[in-house]
């Protein structure tokens, strides 16, 4: 089964996550503290990271560098997901090696067509909802 690493603080948004994308097919498990999340990632191996921005412990910028240093998750898509809709935090996130961006609130059918993309080796551009 395809695995996907869901880390977001909150916890509503982190169940609803987990939900849909186990209605999908996929398995979702959840990091809600970013000091966490590098340690979960490397001994989970997942295909795909969903990261919120906003964390304690270790923001999700800080998070995808170290993600992106890190051989075992360096070519790990990481789709962000987040309430930062500036364009100079999606520049600020891509340059930190995010694969695709996305801002809340969301449709959930459009990040699982993403997830889907990027599992499958597309690479996405930026959309706003």
């Amino acid at each position: 089964m395809t695995r996907i690493l869901i880390i977001e603080d909150d916890l509503t948004i982190a169940n609803f996550l987990q939900t849909a994308l186990s209605r999908a097919g996929y398995e979702g498990t959840v990091v809600r503290h970013g000091s966490k999340a590098v340690q979960i990632a490397d001994s989970l191996q997942p295909d795909l990271i969903t990261l919120d921005l906003m964390l304690p412990g270790l923001d999700g910028i800080e998070i995808c560098k170290l993600f992106r240093k890190d051989p075992l998750t360096a070519g790990t898509p990481v789709v962000m997901v987040t309430a930062k809709a500036d364009d100079v935090d999606r520049a600020i996130g891509l340059a930190a090696g995010a694969t695709d961006y996305l801002t809340k609130p969301f449709k959930i059918r459009e990040l699982i067509k993403r997830i889907e993309e990027l599992l499958h080796g597309k690479r996405l551009g930026i959309y706003d909802e």
